[in-house]
């Protein structure tokens, strides 16, 4: 099975960021795709 992975905010992306990590250090290679949207109005 293959993932889609969309990080919202900041502890979204960083859920994203740390399954990512997860897929590369372990070649499962379960994350096709992945897109982070940071939410927060003063990073805007």
């Amino acid at each position: 099975m293959k993932l889609a992975l969309i990080g919202v905010g900041q502890a979204g992306g960083t859920v994203a960021d740390a399954l990512i990590d997860y897929d590369r250090r372990t070649g499962t290679g379960f994350v096709a795709d992945a897109i982070a949207v940071n939410s927060a109005r003063s990073d805007l």
